[in-house]
Protein backbone atom coordinates (compact mmCIF):
# COMPACT_ATOMS: atom_id res chain seq x y z
CA UNK A 1 0.00 0.00 0.00
CA UNK A 2 1.66 3.28 -0.90
CA UNK A 3 2.28 5.88 1.86
CA UNK A 4 1.34 9.71 2.22
CA UNK A 5 2.08 12.62 4.31
CA UNK A 6 -0.38 15.20 5.24
CA UNK A 7 0.79 18.78 5.78
CA UNK A 8 -2.03 21.27 7.03
CA UNK A 9 -1.59 24.72 9.24
CA UNK A 10 -5.74 25.23 10.20
CA UNK A 11 -9.11 23.21 10.13
CA UNK A 12 -7.97 20.05 8.46
CA UNK A 13 -11.11 19.56 6.28
CA UNK A 14 -9.27 18.88 3.14
CA UNK A 15 -6.92 16.43 5.55
CA UNK A 16 -10.68 14.91 7.28
CA UNK A 17 -11.51 14.22 3.43
CA UNK A 18 -8.80 12.05 2.45
CA UNK A 19 -9.18 10.38 5.61
CA UNK A 20 -12.69 9.67 4.78
CA UNK A 21 -11.54 8.90 1.08
CA UNK A 22 -8.46 7.37 1.03
CA UNK A 23 -6.71 6.42 3.92
CA UNK A 24 -6.50 2.58 4.79
CA UNK A 25 -8.57 1.98 1.43
CA UNK A 26 -6.23 2.63 -1.45
CA UNK A 27 -3.66 4.33 1.04
CA UNK A 28 -2.02 4.53 4.01
CA UNK A 29 -1.05 8.61 5.50
CA UNK A 30 1.94 7.56 7.98
CA UNK A 31 2.09 11.10 9.04
CA UNK A 32 0.21 14.03 9.56
CA UNK A 33 2.04 17.45 10.32
CA UNK A 34 1.28 20.90 11.08
CA UNK A 35 3.26 24.15 11.57
CA UNK A 36 0.48 25.54 14.15
CA UNK A 37 0.24 24.04 17.48
CA UNK A 38 -3.41 25.34 17.52
CA UNK A 39 -4.28 24.22 14.34
CA UNK A 40 -8.13 22.25 14.78
CA UNK A 41 -6.22 19.52 12.33
CA UNK A 42 -4.66 18.35 15.20
CA UNK A 43 -7.45 16.56 16.64
CA UNK A 44 -8.69 15.17 13.10
CA UNK A 45 -5.54 12.94 13.28
CA UNK A 46 -5.63 12.19 16.93
CA UNK A 47 -8.84 10.81 16.15
CA UNK A 48 -7.84 9.06 13.24
CA UNK A 49 -4.94 7.53 15.00
CA UNK A 50 -2.67 8.77 12.40
CA UNK A 51 0.88 9.89 13.77
CA UNK A 52 0.94 13.67 14.44
CA UNK A 53 4.34 16.08 14.29
CA UNK A 54 3.51 19.17 15.17
CA UNK A 55 6.32 22.04 14.89
CA UNK A 56 5.84 25.62 15.78
CA UNK A 57 7.29 27.73 12.62
CA UNK A 58 7.43 30.63 14.78
CA UNK A 59 9.93 29.20 17.05
CA UNK A 60 12.48 29.44 13.89
CA UNK A 61 14.59 32.01 13.03
CA UNK A 62 14.39 31.29 9.50
CA UNK A 63 12.24 29.68 6.31
CA UNK A 64 15.04 27.43 5.95
CA UNK A 65 15.96 26.55 9.65
CA UNK A 66 11.91 25.32 10.02
CA UNK A 67 12.41 23.29 6.35
CA UNK A 68 15.02 21.53 7.71
CA UNK A 69 13.04 20.14 10.85
CA UNK A 70 9.88 19.62 8.65
CA UNK A 71 12.38 17.34 6.19
CA UNK A 72 14.39 15.85 8.36
CA UNK A 73 10.46 14.67 10.11
CA UNK A 74 9.06 13.57 6.89
CA UNK A 75 11.86 11.19 5.56
CA UNK A 76 11.33 9.70 9.17
CA UNK A 77 8.07 8.31 8.02
CA UNK A 78 9.32 7.38 3.96
CA UNK A 79 6.16 8.84 2.70
CA UNK A 80 5.42 7.96 -1.49
CA UNK A 81 4.09 11.53 -1.69
CA UNK A 82 3.59 14.14 0.36
CA UNK A 83 0.21 16.30 0.41
CA UNK A 84 0.13 20.03 1.34
CA UNK A 85 -3.38 20.67 2.39
CA UNK A 86 -4.22 24.32 3.77
CA UNK A 87 -0.13 24.37 4.86
CA UNK A 88 0.48 28.04 4.84
CA UNK A 89 3.82 28.37 4.57
CA UNK A 90 6.34 29.22 1.87
CA UNK A 91 8.90 26.32 1.29
CA UNK A 92 12.54 26.88 0.44
CA UNK A 93 14.54 24.79 -2.09
CA UNK A 94 15.74 22.97 1.48
CA UNK A 95 12.31 21.49 1.35
CA UNK A 96 11.08 21.58 -2.53
CA UNK A 97 14.21 19.22 -3.82
CA UNK A 98 14.21 17.09 -1.29
CA UNK A 99 10.49 15.97 -0.79
CA UNK A 100 8.02 15.13 -3.78
CA UNK A 101 4.99 16.78 -2.83
CA UNK A 102 1.44 18.20 -3.99
CA UNK A 103 -0.12 21.39 -2.91
CA UNK A 104 -3.89 23.02 -3.97
CA UNK A 105 -4.60 25.66 -4.60
CA UNK A 106 -7.94 27.56 -5.17
CA UNK A 107 -7.75 29.40 -8.54
CA UNK A 108 -6.07 28.34 -12.37
CA UNK A 109 -3.38 28.48 -12.07
CA UNK A 110 -0.96 30.90 -13.23
CA UNK A 111 -4.24 33.25 -12.40
CA UNK A 112 -4.11 34.80 -8.52
CA UNK A 113 -1.36 32.66 -6.98
CA UNK A 114 -1.03 33.68 -3.29
CA UNK A 115 -3.18 34.78 -0.67
CA UNK A 116 -6.88 35.58 -1.48
CA UNK A 117 -7.36 33.47 -4.56
CA UNK A 118 -10.99 32.49 -3.99
CA UNK A 119 -11.70 36.58 -3.79
CA UNK A 120 -9.57 37.60 -6.13
CA UNK A 121 -10.81 34.92 -8.94
CA UNK A 122 -14.29 35.60 -8.32
CA UNK A 123 -13.51 39.58 -8.86
CA UNK A 124 -11.73 39.02 -12.01
CA UNK A 125 -12.84 39.59 -15.39
CA UNK A 126 -12.57 35.86 -16.67
CA UNK A 127 -16.18 34.08 -16.21
CA UNK A 128 -14.91 31.32 -14.91
CA UNK A 129 -12.89 30.63 -11.35
CA UNK A 130 -11.62 27.17 -10.72
CA UNK A 131 -9.05 24.65 -8.42
CA UNK A 132 -5.76 23.34 -9.06
CA UNK A 133 -3.73 21.10 -8.06
CA UNK A 134 0.42 21.49 -8.36
CA UNK A 135 3.74 19.94 -8.02
CA UNK A 136 5.25 22.28 -5.44
CA UNK A 137 8.52 24.19 -6.16
CA UNK A 138 10.27 26.40 -4.71
CA UNK A 139 8.40 29.09 -6.49
CA UNK A 140 4.72 30.15 -4.69
CA UNK A 141 1.92 28.04 -6.56
CA UNK A 142 4.47 27.95 -9.10
CA UNK A 143 5.11 24.26 -9.73
CA UNK A 144 3.88 22.07 -12.97
CA UNK A 145 -0.57 22.30 -12.57
CA UNK A 146 -1.00 18.52 -12.15
CA UNK A 147 -5.40 18.59 -12.27
CA UNK A 148 -7.32 21.66 -12.70
CA UNK A 149 -11.20 22.01 -13.09
CA UNK A 150 -13.29 25.32 -13.83
CA UNK A 151 -16.13 26.91 -11.80
CA UNK A 152 -18.21 29.03 -13.50
CA UNK A 153 -18.99 32.58 -11.49
CA UNK A 154 -22.11 33.48 -13.45
CA UNK A 155 -25.54 33.96 -11.02
CA UNK A 156 -22.87 32.85 -8.17
CA UNK A 157 -22.98 35.19 -4.83
CA UNK A 158 -18.89 35.06 -3.22
CA UNK A 159 -20.54 32.77 -0.89
CA UNK A 160 -21.70 30.28 -2.96
CA UNK A 161 -18.55 30.44 -5.09
CA UNK A 162 -16.72 29.71 -1.98
CA UNK A 163 -18.73 26.89 -1.04
CA UNK A 164 -18.42 25.35 -4.66
CA UNK A 165 -14.56 25.85 -4.73
CA UNK A 166 -14.13 24.32 -1.36
CA UNK A 167 -16.33 21.50 -2.04
CA UNK A 168 -14.26 20.90 -5.36
CA UNK A 169 -11.00 20.95 -3.69
CA UNK A 170 -11.62 17.58 -1.84
CA UNK A 171 -12.84 15.39 -4.61
CA UNK A 172 -10.13 17.44 -7.04
CA UNK A 173 -7.36 16.82 -4.33
CA UNK A 174 -8.16 13.16 -3.44
CA UNK A 175 -8.33 12.85 -7.77
CA UNK A 176 -4.83 14.02 -8.01
CA UNK A 177 -3.47 11.74 -5.14
CA UNK A 178 -4.47 8.44 -7.36
CA UNK A 179 -3.20 10.02 -10.26
CA UNK A 180 0.31 10.74 -8.77
CA UNK A 181 0.51 7.17 -6.88
CA UNK A 182 -0.91 5.10 -10.14
CA UNK A 183 -3.70 4.06 -7.79
CA UNK A 184 -7.34 3.54 -9.84
CA UNK A 185 -9.69 5.64 -8.68
CA UNK A 186 -13.38 6.64 -9.13
CA UNK A 187 -13.10 10.17 -10.58
CA UNK A 188 -16.30 12.54 -10.00
CA UNK A 189 -17.05 13.84 -13.81
CA UNK A 190 -19.52 15.19 -15.06
CA UNK A 191 -21.02 12.24 -16.22
CA UNK A 192 -20.55 10.79 -13.01
CA UNK A 193 -21.85 13.53 -11.16
CA UNK A 194 -25.05 12.70 -13.55
CA UNK A 195 -25.08 9.15 -12.93
CA UNK A 196 -25.42 9.00 -9.03
CA UNK A 197 -28.01 11.82 -8.81
CA UNK A 198 -29.97 9.69 -10.98
CA UNK A 199 -29.54 6.46 -8.59
CA UNK A 200 -29.95 8.53 -5.76
CA UNK A 201 -27.26 10.22 -4.87
CA UNK A 202 -26.74 13.70 -4.53
CA UNK A 203 -23.00 15.61 -3.98
CA UNK A 204 -22.69 18.86 -3.42
CA UNK A 205 -21.51 21.78 -0.84
CA UNK A 206 -19.57 19.12 1.15
CA UNK A 207 -22.80 16.84 1.75
CA UNK A 208 -24.16 13.53 0.97
CA UNK A 209 -27.45 12.97 0.53
CA UNK A 210 -28.85 9.53 -0.20
CA UNK A 211 -32.15 8.71 -1.45
CA UNK A 212 -32.19 4.82 -1.74
CA UNK A 213 -35.99 4.46 -2.02
CA UNK A 214 -35.03 6.45 -5.68
CA UNK A 215 -32.17 4.00 -5.95
CA UNK A 216 -34.55 1.36 -6.15
CA UNK A 217 -37.31 2.91 -7.83
CA UNK A 218 -34.56 3.42 -10.58
CA UNK A 219 -33.18 0.16 -11.44
CA UNK A 220 -37.19 -1.08 -10.97
CA UNK A 221 -38.36 0.91 -13.44
CA UNK A 222 -35.57 -0.44 -15.63
CA UNK A 223 -36.64 -3.71 -14.83
CA UNK A 224 -39.83 -2.86 -15.74
CA UNK A 225 -38.69 -1.23 -19.50
CA UNK A 226 -36.72 -4.70 -20.14
CA UNK A 227 -39.12 -7.00 -18.93
CA UNK A 228 -37.10 -9.82 -21.09
CA UNK A 229 -33.70 -9.10 -20.06
CA UNK A 230 -34.58 -8.96 -15.90
CA UNK A 231 -34.60 -12.44 -14.86
CA UNK A 232 -30.43 -12.22 -14.57
CA UNK A 233 -30.82 -9.05 -12.50
CA UNK A 234 -34.22 -9.77 -10.90
CA UNK A 235 -31.89 -11.11 -7.66
CA UNK A 236 -30.13 -7.76 -7.84
CA UNK A 237 -32.40 -4.93 -7.84
CA UNK A 238 -35.62 -6.68 -5.66
CA UNK A 239 -33.54 -6.62 -2.53
CA UNK A 240 -34.16 -4.75 0.79
CA UNK A 241 -32.81 -1.01 1.23
CA UNK A 242 -29.73 -2.41 3.40
CA UNK A 243 -28.92 -5.06 1.31
CA UNK A 244 -29.33 -2.52 -1.62
CA UNK A 245 -26.71 0.35 0.12
CA UNK A 246 -23.93 -2.45 0.38
CA UNK A 247 -23.88 -4.06 -2.97
CA UNK A 248 -23.69 -0.16 -4.44
CA UNK A 249 -21.19 0.63 -1.91
CA UNK A 250 -23.13 2.83 0.75
CA UNK A 251 -22.34 2.63 4.35
CA UNK A 252 -24.29 4.07 6.46
CA UNK A 253 -23.28 4.09 10.77
CA UNK A 254 -25.03 5.85 13.11
CA UNK A 255 -24.53 9.68 11.64
CA UNK A 256 -21.69 8.43 9.42
CA UNK A 257 -22.11 7.54 5.68
CA UNK A 258 -19.25 6.24 3.41
CA UNK A 259 -19.20 5.58 0.02
CA UNK A 260 -17.33 3.21 -1.59
CA UNK A 261 -17.34 5.15 -5.30
CA UNK A 262 -15.30 1.75 -6.78
CA UNK A 263 -17.68 -0.20 -5.45
CA UNK A 264 -20.57 1.59 -6.56
CA UNK A 265 -19.24 1.49 -10.18
CA UNK A 266 -18.73 -1.87 -10.69
CA UNK A 267 -22.05 -2.63 -9.14
CA UNK A 268 -23.52 -0.66 -12.10
CA UNK A 269 -21.36 -2.25 -14.29
CA UNK A 270 -22.33 -5.43 -13.45
CA UNK A 271 -25.84 -4.66 -14.22
CA UNK A 272 -24.77 -3.29 -17.58
CA UNK A 273 -23.58 -6.70 -18.34
CA UNK A 274 -26.47 -8.58 -17.53
CA UNK A 275 -28.19 -6.44 -19.59
CA UNK A 276 -26.13 -6.13 -22.42
CA UNK A 277 -27.44 -5.06 -25.88
CA UNK A 278 -29.84 -2.89 -24.66
CA UNK A 279 -27.25 0.31 -23.80
CA UNK A 280 -28.57 2.55 -26.01
CA UNK A 281 -32.19 1.42 -25.12
CA UNK A 282 -31.33 2.30 -21.61
CA UNK A 283 -29.90 5.31 -21.92
CA UNK A 284 -32.99 6.40 -24.08
CA UNK A 285 -35.21 4.92 -21.06
CA UNK A 286 -33.23 6.48 -18.27
CA UNK A 287 -33.47 10.08 -20.17
CA UNK A 288 -37.68 9.37 -20.13
CA UNK A 289 -37.16 8.65 -16.29
CA UNK A 290 -35.52 11.97 -15.88
CA UNK A 291 -38.13 13.80 -17.42
CA UNK A 292 -40.93 12.63 -15.11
Amino acid sequence: MKKIAVLFSGRGSNFAHIINTLHNKELEIVVALTNNPKAEGIEIAKEANIPLVIIDSKAYTNREEFDAVVVKSLQEYHPDLTVLAGFMRILTPIFTEQINAINLHPSLLPRHKGLKAIEKSYEDEHPEGGVSVHHVSSELDGGEVILQQKILKKSLSLEEYTVAVRSLEKELLVEAIQQELNIEGFNMTDDNQDLFQRIGVDISKDKINIDLTKTKDFFSELEGIFKEKAENIQEDISMGKEDLAQNIGIKIDNENINIDFGKTKSFIEELGKKIEGFVEEIDEAVKNIDKR
